[in-house]
């Protein structure tokens, strides 16, 4: 069995035998160059529509981020990663992986259709927006809807 961890830079992954509660091997890196100032947290999702996939999502490094226009820089995305072929080493964020979605600036209810497969995320929105001198991002998440597409 695999148990798969996150922290604000890194998915890891390591071997965890469920019977004696105990992991099994080192932690190993499966997807690295993720660190932002904000919006710290990793989503992971273990498909089970897709097998050998697993989804991650990343959010943006602050209430706007303009390097999220640049879908080269892996800011705001949520990117499925093979399992069944990891780099030694493991895959970087930015340049590896097949995006589902970007411009997301803090998903992080990301979750699988049960009969299709689909990912959903929760887009939790900007904040401080004000219109008309009124603060308007108060409850302003909405759900959304991504294709997923099997590598």
């Amino acid at each position: 069995m695999t148990l798969y961890v996150s922290d604000s830079e890194a998915v890891y992954y390591y071997g965890y035998d469920a019977t004696t509660s105990s992991l099994t091997s080192y932690r190993t890196v499966l997807v690295s160059g993720m660190n932002n100032s904000d919006h710290t947290t990793r989503t992971i999702l273990y498909p089970r529509t897709v097998t050998g996939q697993l989804v991650v999502s990343r959010g943006s490094g602050g209430n706007l981020d303009l390097t999220a226009a640049d879908v080269s820089t892996g800011v705001s995305q949520i990117k499925s990663f093979d399992l069944t072929a990891v780099p030694a080493g493991g895959y970087n964020y930015a340049r590896d992986g097949v995006m589902l979605g970007y411009g997301l600036r803090n998903d992080v209810g990301v979750v699988e259709h049960p009969t299709t497969g689909g990912i959903w995320a929760v887009e939790n929105s900007f904040d401080q927006i004000e219109r008309d001198g009124v603060d308007i991002h108060e409850g302003s998440a909405f759900a959304s809807r991504y294709s997923y597409t099997s590598c």
